[in-house]
């Protein structure tokens, strides 16, 4: 596991994210590493809501220097979740982020490291290609048959890679 579940607390309470004890208890689930060091999970369903995927997404840009990348099928699920993350990432005074919020060109990017969170929507063929990232977010009913050959290269190289089913 990265992260105990005191640590995990103050992070969520710090990025203003209120969660339940099971979504806390999701999210300590899709962080935990196997002995390996890979991800026991590498692909994870949220059932719930996607405020843990808002958590992961935010531990992986601050925490695990994580390249993510959030897709959806409509640009309106795409600005919300822009939207929470920026609003919890702005929270946390001293993450030195840049926040590019041009019309299909959305992303929060890590300026110590170069590390970011992109927002891209899925609706043409081929819009996920071009991309690398360690944590790719599929967002709700975006995930065909042609979403998921335009999106499995993008973590082809990433040695430890995880998907979510946001």
């Amino acid at each position: 596991m990265l992260l105990s579940t005191p640590d995990l607390d103050d992070f969520v309470r710090l990025a203003h994210l209120d969660l339940t004890e099971a979504q806390t208890a999701d999210l300590l689930e899709m962080l935990h590493l196997q002995s390996t060091g890979k991800w026991r999970w590498p692909e994870w369903t949220a059932t719930q809501s996607d405020a843990p995927v808002v958590a992961r997404a935010l531990i992986g840009l601050l925490l695990l220097d994580e390249n993510v990348l959030w897709t959806a099928q409509s640009r309106p699920v795409l600005r919300d979740a822009f939207q929470r993350l920026v609003h919890s990432v702005n929270q946390f005074a001293d993450a030195n982020v840049k926040i590019r919020r041009a019309n299909g060109e959305e992303r929060i990017e890590r300026l110590a490291t170069g590390k970011r969170i992109q927002f891209i929507c899925t609706y043409r063929p081929g819009s996920g290609r071009g991309y690398s990232c360690d944590l790719l977010i599929v967002g709700q009913g975006s995930i065909t048959e042609q979403v998921r050959r335009d999106l499995m290269p993008t973590m082809a190289t990433r040695p430890n890679p995880q998907i979510l089913y946001a």
